[in-house]
C-alpha cells in the first residue's frame, strides 16, 4: 500500500499480508456482463501513515474513505483516476510512476451507447474526458473525489473496463456506493 514508483523499492510503500479475499458473489468473470466487479482483501493489522501522491504532489493519509449511500455524482463532476496502466494507445508500455488524471463523470447514455447492456447505470459510473483516460493495466485502481477544503479522499469508483483503444472512449468504473451493503457485510 502506498506504492508510487514501481522501480523504487524504498518510495514509502508498505506491505501487508492478505488474510482473506472476498469476491462479490454475483461477479461472473467469464460473462459478457461486467457487473459487480468488486472484491475485498482483508489484511493483518491497521494501515498506518502510508504516504500517498495526489495530482498536486505528496501528502499523507491513513485511508481513503467510502462514499455515502447518497453519493450521486452528476455529469460534468471532476473526479481523479490513478494507476500504472498504458500511457500511449500506440504501444503496450505501462507506467513505472503512478499516473493521475482528472476526468469528468459522463452521461450514462454515453456508456450505454458504447457498451450496450454491459453497462448498468445503477452499479457503474461512466467517465470520459478527451485525451485523459484510465487504460489497460489500471483495472482495480480507485476513482476518487477530494472535496474542496478536505484532506480526505472518497473512493467513488473502481476501474473496471473500457475499450482496448482507451483514447476517445468512455471508461466504466464499479460504483462503490452501490456496493456498500456487500462491503459492510464483509467487514464485520
Amino acid at each position: 500500500i502506498g506504492e508510487r514508483n514501481l522501480k523504487d523499492p524504498n518510495d514509502g510503500q508498505k506491505y501487508y499480508i492478505s488474510t482473506k479475499a472476498v469476491v462479490h458473489p454475483k461477479y461472473r468473470a467469464c460473462s459478457d456482463s461486467f457487473g459487480n466487479d468488486i472484491a475485498l482483501l482483508m489484511i493483518e493489522g491497521a494501515v498506518i501513515n502510508v504516504p500517498y501522491f495526489s495530482s498536486n504532489g505528496l501528502g499523507s493519509t491513513n485511508h481513503i474513505c467510502l462514499p455515502t449511500a447518497a453519493t450521486n455524482l452528476q455529469s460534468g463532476t471532476n473526479v481523479i483516476t490513478a494507476g500504472w496502466g498504458r500511457t500511449n494507445k500506440n504501444n503496450d508500455n505501462t507506467a513505472n510512476i503512478q499516473q493521475f488524471a482528472t476526468v469528468q463523470i459522463a452521461e450514462d447514455s454515453k456508456c450505454s451507447k458504447t457498451y450496450g447492456s454491459s453497462y448498468d447505470p445503477n452499479t457503474m459510473i461512466c467517465a470520459f474526458t478527451p485525451g485523459k483516460s484510465s487504460c489497460n493495466g489500471d483495472s482495480g485502481t480507485a476513482l476518487f473525489t477530494v472535496p474542496t477544503g478536505s484532506a480526505k479522499a472518497d473512493a467513488v469508483g473502481i476501474t473496471s473496463f473500457g475499450m482496448e483503444n482507451c483514447e476517445g472512449n468512455p471508461v466504466v468504473y464499479t460504483k462503490v456506493a452501490a456496493h456498500l451493503n456487500f462491503i459492510n457485510e464483509n467487514l464485520k
